[in-house]
Parts: C-alpha cells; structure tokens; sequence
C-alpha cells in the first residue's frame, strides 16, 4: 500500500513500491485520505464544507488517484486505488491493519527542528502506530548534495 499526497515525495514511494512488487508480482494499492475543509473563526465557530463541495472533493481525488495509476500502467503492476475521509496518520494506520497489507511504502520529507515540531510528520505517526511494517522512503529533492573530491 502506498499512501499520497500527489507530492513528487509520494511519487519516489509509488516508484520503489512498484519496483518491489515487480520482484514479487504482488498489487499496489494507492490510497489519498482527505479531510473535510473547514474554517474557523476567532471567535470559535467554525464553517464545513457543505455536502456537494464534499463530493466535489471526493471526486478530485478519486480522478487524481485515476490519472496517477494510469501514469504507472505500463510498469506491468496492478495497481488499485481508495480514498477514505479522516486524519491521515490514523486512516493509513487503519487501512493497512483492516486490508492485511504486507507492506507500507509511503514518502516523507525529512523536516527535522521547527518544521518537524510544527508540521510533524505523518510518516513518523504510522510507523510508530502500524502493525504493518513501513518503508519510508526521503524525498531526493530534500538530500543534500553529494559531496565531491
């Protein structure tokens, strides 16, 4: 199972989760989880999305997964797609664990100091929470260069 975010970082992970189940013959399932937009004031109330605006969303992102898995077809794997409605860390968690997934292959972005205390990292929530065992793979673009003599 690969989680994205549709960012060049989830991509690196559907690459090398494709390149595992190449070795094995075995299927990726790409799955998006998405929240419901809301807005909140300062003085505390709060406004949701109103139901059509959900469904619109729902259908973006089940079209986004479609186009994704149509772009790794010719990689000769089976690919799957879902989309569940909830936090993150917790939907990926319980996904795998419900689904019997052998693996997780998901991307992170490395942030570490202020960026990791205040972002915090989805990739680290589920590999301290899964029973799956989880690949993460680091964004090259967050690497920094090779040295050179």
């Amino acid at each position: 199972m690969v989680p994205t975010d549709f960012s060049a970082c989830a991509r690196q992970a559907l690459d090398y989760a494709i390149g595992f189940a190449e070795q094995v013959g075995a299927t990726v399932t790409l799955l998006h989880i998405y929240q419901v937009p809301s807005l909140m004031l300062p003085d505390g109330s709060t406004f949701v999305a109103p139901p059509q605006e959900m469904t619109k969303l729902g259908d973006a992102v089940d079209r986004h997964l479609a186009e994704l898995s149509d772009e790794v077809a010719d990689r000769g794997v089976q690919i799957k797609t879902a989309s569940v409605l909830g936090a993150p860390a917790h939907e990926i968690v319980h996904y795998a664990s419900e689904r019997g997934f052998d693996l997780v292959v998901m991307g992170t972005h490395g942030r570490t100091g202020l960026g990791h205390l205040i972002l915090g990292s989805v990739a680290e929530h589920v590999v301290r929470a899964s029973t799956v065992p989880v690949l993460t793979v680091r964004a090259t673009h967050d690497r920094p260069a090779a040295h050179t003599r």
